[in-house]
């Protein structure tokens, strides 16, 4: 994580590691929010790692499971997953992961976030603004200046406190366990991953008063 995310940068002053960070909070954002796609499945199959790095280790092992699934084997597994009905399914809401219903206080609070903010939503599907898809979205909009000049490391801590950490990384755990995954099983090992690495980076910066 770099220290030059800091509020007043444009997209094209970022470095590599804060345009890595956006790329990955935008990868798993598309894989959430829908099947991915052709072109993102073929991102998720471009993948490459391993060694002694977990993060570079699980994105192998994802893109390695995108190069062995068929599109439609991966658009059959989002289906069963988070459109199915009944308690195996995935509700990927921050509202339904902190306190078993939709429309509650995590989702009045993310709202007022995207106000205080000046983020109108970041999607615009009829879902409620607390899917995952739509907060890791909105992270990675935070680091390269989507909304606005990139907002400074404290800030981007903040919303990861209070938005993501509270409960993406459970989502995650939930797909790494789930019996019927196999794509999304990968998604979620290299997710959390990722998450656990952006969490220690945080652990260095002080956050916003």
């Amino acid at each position: 994580m770099s220290a030059n995310a800091s509020g007043g940068g444009t997209p094209s002053s970022l470095d590599i590691e804060d345009r890595s960070r956006a790329q990955c909070y935008l990868l798993f954002s598309g894989l959430l929010h829908a099947p991915p796609t052709a072109d993102l499945l073929a991102t998720a199959a471009a993948l490459e790692g391993a060694g002694e790095v977990a993060l570079l280790g699980a994105l192998g092992e994802l893109g390695g499971c995108a190069r062995t699934m068929t599109r439609e084997a991966v658009r059959h597994e989002y289906d069963d997953l988070f459109l199915g009905l009944g308690e195996a399914g995935i509700n990927p809401y921050q509202s339904y992961y902190l306190t078993g219903f939709l429309y509650e206080k995590p989702l009045a609070e993310l709202r007022r976030t995207f106000r205080d903010l000046g983020i109108r939503g970041a999607r615009t599907t009829g879902d409620p603004e607390d899917h995952a898809a739509a907060i890791l979205e909105t992270m990675a909009g935070l680091i390269v200046g989507t909304f606005g000049p990139p907002v400074s490391l404290p800030s981007q801590k903040n919303f990861f406190s209070r938005h993501v950490w509270t409960w993406i990384p459970a989502l995650f755990r939930d797909l790494v366990e789930h019996q019927e995954a196999v794509f999304y099983r990968a998604v979620g090992a290299a997710g959390g991953t990722f998450l656990e690495t952006e969490q220690r980076a945080f652990e260095q910066i002080a956050p916003v008063d």
